[in-house]
């Protein structure tokens, strides 16, 4: 470092030369002798605090060279709060020494870049200090990449231009300053144009024709709007080439670039005429078709990709990954797609990735048993990768088939015993298929210190608790859901659910009142929620607050989605004749940005109920308790006119709405 050397210098700076005194004669009087020897004391005591500033100064040179040292040994082991702690020690110190100046020019940009004026501070430091040593080519390269960051290009010009003038003849830094010259063309600059192309001419006098800077040329001359001299570079190159299918494929983008789609066309044909196997050819070709809704010559380029058995397999999955996968939802596009497909796997039968892009294909078409199977083909492939595995199960699920989900699972959480959501699906299947002992069994065991984070260590043991509770439970089920409370307390389905099982226990409902009343606050128009408070306000005999909580649920429940729903079936220009319309003899409020007839809208209403058994028939049983059993009869008969309610709810509801009064007679 500099530092070391500048205190080097500085030590011999110090040393005096003083006057041999031997030769001084006895001419003089005592008391001039005395008043010589008075100045001499002086003189001599003057030079000592000189010779002792000296000696300061090259102690704190060393001492700044000490903490610099120290401050670099800090950055490379990664302690950069110690680095920035020990450079600002030492730059206070030297703050006249170039590296100290550069590097802490440098901090301030770190940390201090949403200040602008430390910004500017700090790249001044590092350009004053570069300025004073131009052929230190490193620190000129970090200055450049601090200016592109920082998005300062007048500032990079400085620095490029001293660059160019300590080493004219890399033709790197050359390139660098025309470079700087285009951008400067870009905004404008009739000057840095000319320097620019100058510069570019003199590199291919060095180097040769290149794209690269052939497209810095074109470049400079569209700033100018010289689309003749554009072309006129474009023959050049590809007369440079004439047989490189890259430089034909670079020329057909620049005239692209410019919009002349027939040159366009005539430089790709020629790159797949050079090269029939080249996959960036062949892709531009058939995207440059498809742009200009050349559909069927778009096809014969793509068939024609899929068939070639010399086309590398990865040209062919982007060709299908990137076009064919957004054509039109149709029979006849699926049906075509299928045929690819078929033909690509007939022609490349061994190859993962495409049965992969092929099941997900199938599955965005809901045609999910072949998804499933192709699901399988991957795996068969190569087993290694456990959401394979996942997906093949949901695709069965998703096709009817849980047994064979229930399967492909239990082999999945053997393989892959410690991936957490192997083994969350896992149990979500079992559950499925009426086993949640079962699966709260197959959690067991999982080691929850190695899930990443406190979000899904709380969402895995919700699911236990879930699980737990499904398998009758409770005080495992309790327990598991206060881990995952414990975990997010922002873990609202958590919070709910215990809330709501405390209630059904009839235990520990002040807890229960607490959390349900924390999962609604979060969720406001969450029926679910809501009906959960109600049911805790229920079991705590608070009727009034209970029939408060029921109505707001109801009232979400049939409107969850109403607003676009409802406009979406009604004429516009309709206006409705009532704030409210009557469903089942139940009065429902209309939504204040509905529109249309009254009646029409009471038909919507009841087609976009989405409404659960359960929350009506809390209702009833809330408004029973109330006192009004006129209502809670007709709530009970709404929750038993849902199709999926379970035999005994069904048993339960019938007697309720027949003996009029609650029972599970």
């Amino acid at each position: 470092m500099c530092c070391l050397t500048r205190s080097a210098v500085k030590a011999d700076s110090v040393i005096r030369v003083y006057p041999d005194k031997s030769h001084a004669t006895m001419k003089h009087s005592s008391l001039y002798l005395l008043l010589l020897l008075i100045v001499a004391a002086f003189a001599g005591a003057g030079s000592m605090r000189s010779e002792r500033r000296g000696w300061d100064r090259v102690a704190a040179d060393r001492k700044a060279a000490y903490l610099y040292l120290q401050s670099l040994d800090a950055f490379i082991n990664e302690n950069y709060g110690l680095y920035g702690e020990l450079l600002t020690r030492a730059y206070r110190i030297d703050p006249s020494d170039p590296e100290l100046r550069s590097r802490y020019g440098e901090w301030l940009l770190l940390t201090r870049a949403d200040d602008s004026a430390m910004v500017d501070r700090g790249f001044e430091m590092m350009l004053e200090s570069y300025s004073r040593r131009p052929e230190d080519y490193y620190e000129a390269v970090q200055l450049i990449n601090l200016t592109n960051n920082f998005r300062r290009f007048d500032d990079q010009s400085r620095v490029v231009e001293l660059m160019h003038k300590a080493y004219p003849d890399r033709n790197e830094v050359t390139l660098q300053l025309a470079k700087n010259y285009v951008f400067r063309a870009m905004r404008g600059d009739t000057a840095a144009s000319r320097r620019a192309i100058a510069m570019f001419d003199s590199l291919e006098t060095a180097l040769g024709k290149s794209s690269q800077i052939s497209a810095f040329k074109i470049q400079t001359w569209l700033a100018k709007g010289d689309t003749a001299s554009v072309i006129e570079e474009l023959n050049s190159l590809a007369a440079s080439s004439p047989a490189d299918p890259m430089t034909a494929i670079d020329v057909s983008r620049f005239y692209n670039a410019i919009n002349r789609p027939d040159s366009t066309a005539a430089y790709l044909d020629r790159a797949c005429r050079l090269d029939t196997t080249n996959g960036m050819a062949i892709l531009l070709r058939a995207n440059f078709y498809k742009e200009r809704g050349d559909s069927a010559t778009f096809e014969r380029e793509v068939i024609k990709a899929i068939r070639s058995t010399d086309l590398d397999v990865e040209t062919k999955l982007q060709l299908m990954g990137s076009t064919v996968m957004n054509l039109p939802d149709d029979s006849i596009t699926r049906s075509r797609t299928n045929e690819l497909f078929e033909t690509l796997l007939d022609v490349n039968p061994g190859e993962y990735e495409i049965h992969q892009l092929y099941g997900y294909w199938l599955a965005k078409n809901a045609d999910y048993a072949r998804a499933a199977e192709q699901a399988g083909y991957a795996i068969a492939l190569d087993g290694r990768h456990p959401g394979d595995w996942q997906t093949m199960a949901r695709m069965q699920i998703s096709a009817g088939d849980t047994i064979g989900a229930e399967q492909t699972m239990s082999r999945a959480a053997v393989r892959f015993a410690d991936d957490l959501e192997t083994r969350r699906l896992n149990a979500v299947i079992i559950s499925i298929l009426g086993k949640p002992a079962e699966a709260a069994a197959s959690l067991e065991g999982f080691d929850v210190s190695k899930i990443e984070t406190p979000d899904e260590r709380s969402q895995f043991e919700s699911l236990r608790g879930d699980l737990f509770y499904q398998a009758g439970k409770a005080d495992s089920a309790f327990e598991a859901y206060r881990k995952a409370i414990d975990y997010n307390p922002l873990n609202y389905m958590a919070l709910n659910n215990i809330a709501y099982y405390y209630a059904e226990a009839d235990t520990l409902l002040d807890e229960a009142e607490k959390y349900a009343s924390r999962a609604v606050g979060h969720e406001p128009d969450n029926p679910t929620f809501i009906d959960t408070y109600a049911w805790v306000f229920f079991k705590k005999k608070n009727y009034g607050d209970a029939k408060t909580q029921i109505d707001r649920a109801i009232d979400c429940l049939n409107f969850k989605n109403e607003a676009e729903d409802i406009d979406a079936q009604l004429a516009a220009g309709d206006t409705v004749t009532s704030d409210t319309v009557t469903v089942d003899n139940i009065e429902i409020a209309v939504p204040e940005n509905v529109t249309g007839d009254a009646e029409v809208v009471e038909e919507v209403v009841e087609e976009t109920e989405t409404g659960n058994s359960d929350i009506y028939e809390h209702a009833g049983d809330i408004y029973f308790m109330y006192g009004d059993t006129i209502s809670a009869v007709k709530f009970w008969q709404k929750a038993l006119g849902f199709e999926d309610i379970e035999a005994d709810a069904r048993r339960r509801l019938e007697s309720k709405i027949k003996h009029r009064r609650i029972t599970d007679d």
